[in-house]
């Protein structure tokens, strides 16, 4: 029986040894963990994005690169690539005065604010096509190419085959919403590649801020530019279908990186999205790996967008319009209206509509609350109204 009980006495002691070391081991475990935490990839706002070195001729970042997203207004690359081959050929001439024609001047969406029949120099719809994001400038660009749309759309996507661009069909030169007009953020890269060293003149387009063009001033629409070191160009779209999609290239010592961003869910995540992309390049412009460790470390936590100027349209395929701020109450307007039911509501509709006249007595007070309702109805209808005939979507 002694000899039982030290046996036990032993395995009780070795077991609880045990328990004490490996109670040790994970807390150590524990601390090397908070000291060096797991770095997990960036969740973007996006959903495709390709970031390559033109100089290396490396892909230094990708997400679902070949992913089939609408391009919006991506597509006027291609349509200012085949009018700039036709100038490079001698078969057209930049300084030739275009006549516009009734369909140009009539295409919806983002404008150069063109009128039927007034004569422009190619030049200028170039400008007007890459800078203003115009679809009445690129349809007279397309046609100054092709008369005819539907050869030059046939041109488009011969020369998308030529460029290995397999997951890519234009349906018009604008980017305008039609079926089937998809690409891939891949497909995007090797068009602006092309497009950049078969046309390295073109460029300086793209790195137009303003310009002018029948008592308009047109303001470039990729907010990039200017704010981020290095950026040159070169083109942005949105439909609703599409999303935020953009082009950029950039230029820092010997290395020029073309970044390539489809299906943002906001013009704000789109171009933070491409900002990060585009410093985590110029850090590490060899290495995918390095890239990748830039960006985990940095996550989403990366400067925010504050550009030296505002895009009028950020949108190539929308309205030319300012879309209207959201005006969204404070906690404490929010307290007192629900306190007060409609109290919070009289006094927004008095900043408002500052330019009436005040009530002199209860019954005029009810009347002017009812009459301003009306007119807060009958404006927001005209305003879907002029939203759905410019064809933001």
């Amino acid at each position: 029986m002694p000899i039982v009980s030290s046996y036990s006495g032993r395995g009780i002691f070795t077991a609880c040894f045990l328990r004490v070391i490996c109670i040790v081991l994970f807390s150590l475990v524990g601390l090397m963990l908070l000291a060096h935490p797991v770095l997990s990839a960036p969740r973007f706002p996006v959903r495709a994005a390709i970031l390559y070195n033109m100089t290396t001729g490396k892909i230094l970042y990708k997400l679902n690169p070949n992913t089939r997203i609408p391009p919006a207004s991506l597509t006027k690359v291609m349509t200012l690539c085949l009018a700039f081959d036709q100038i490079e050929k001698r078969r057209l001439s930049s300084k030739k005065l275009i006549k516009i024609s009734a369909l140009a001047a009539g295409t919806g969406g983002s404008t150069m604010h063109l009128r039927r029949g007034e004569r422009v120099h190619l030049s200028k719809l170039l400008v007007g096509t890459a800078v203003a994001s115009g679809n009445d400038a690129a349809t007279a660009v397309a046609q100054a190419v092709q008369p005819n749309l539907k050869k030059f759309v046939s041109m488009m996507n011969a020369r998308a085959r030529l460029l290995g661009m397999r997951n890519t069909s234009f349906k018009n030169p604008t980017g305008l919403p039609a079926k089937g007009q998809l690409t891939t953020a891949y497909d995007m890269l090797l068009l602006a590649r092309y497009y950049l060293k078969n046309h390295p003149k073109a460029i300086d387009i793209h790195g137009v801020a303003t310009f002018t063009h029948g008592g308009h001033v047109l303001q470039t629409t990729n907010a990039l530019l200017g704010s981020v070191c290095g950026v040159n160009g070169l083109k942005t779209g949105w439909t609703v279908a599409s999303g935020y999609n953009i082009i950029v290239t950039a230029t820092r010592g010997r290395n020029r990186l073309i970044c390539v961003i489809m299906g943002g869910k906001s013009r704000i995540g789109r171009d933070m999205t491409a900002r990060q992309l585009i410093e985590a390049g110029f850090v590490s412009p060899e290495s995918s790996a390095g890239v990748a460790r830039i960006l985990e470390r940095k996550g989403l936590r990366g400067p925010s967008i504050r550009s030296r100027r505002t895009a009028k349209n950020d949108d190539s395929s929308g309205s030319s319009k300012k879309r209207p701020a959201v005006h969204r109450p404070s906690k404490k307007k929010k307290e007192q209206s629900a306190a007060v039911p409609g109290q919070g509501n009289e006094k927004r509709k008095k900043k408002r509509f500052s330019l009436t006249k005040k009530p002199s007595s209860t019954r005029n007070a009810g009347t002017s609350q009812n009459s301003s309702r009306k007119s807060t109805v009958n404006r927001s209808k005209s305003k879907k109204n002029k939203h759905q005939k410019k064809g933001d979507g």
